[in-house]
């Protein structure tokens, strides 16, 4: 990883344990969105503007992206003691659930942007960085990524086959 970003400042050890930990506490807030019935518009909400860096140090303002996060709901900021009691109970009750079974993908794809972001890596391009970074060995069994190269590995079979069914069609057209 060192080598794409072009820098020694920064190890992937490092990058993780900041992407596990600031993600966890915003999977905890899609958690509590969910069972509480919050409705909460993440996907119309930029978490973008709420992560503060400090050279290679990223955190995310959880009071702001918690507000701009209710005023998109509709919801009251009188209720903002409320919901961060909500979710200060949530984080004891799910303190055993490992990292990254609480972290959203989006989540984490934006703060790794962030944090590219300092070493001059353009947002179009941290998705290539990450895809050649990739080991599969490292995935675990059962999880959303390790299934990922046998969708590709379908979709690619797939699309081969309509090919060629298509390839036979012009040909018998053309007799």
């Amino acid at each position: 990883m060192r080598l794409g970003i072009g820098t020694e400042t920064i190890s992937a050890k490092k990058l993780l344990r900041t992407v596990l930990e600031e993600g966890r506490r915003l999977g905890l807030v899609r958690l509590m969105s969910e069972l509480d019935s919050l409705s909460l518009p993440f996907q119309n909400t930029r978490l973008e503007r709420h992560i503060s860096s400090k050279g290679v140090n990223i955190r995310v303002d959880l009071d702001a992206y918690l507000r701009s996060l209710m005023q998109n709901a509709g919801l009251s900021l009188a209720r903002l003691s409320e919901i961060k009691i909500r979710l200060r109970e949530l984080e004891e009750r799910f303190s055993s659930v490992a990292d990254n079974e609480l972290i959203h993908g989006k989540d984490a794809i934006c703060i790794i942007e962030r944090i590219l972001a300092k070493f001059r890596i353009k947002r179009k391009e941290v998705e290539g960085l990450l895809w050649t970074s990739y080991e599969a060995s490292l995935v675990e069994r059962g999880s959303s990524l390790a299934t990922v190269p046998r969708f590709l590995s379908r979709v690619h079979g797939e699309l081969e086959e309509a090919g060629k069914e298509t390839s036979r069609s012009h040909h018998s057209f053309k007799q």
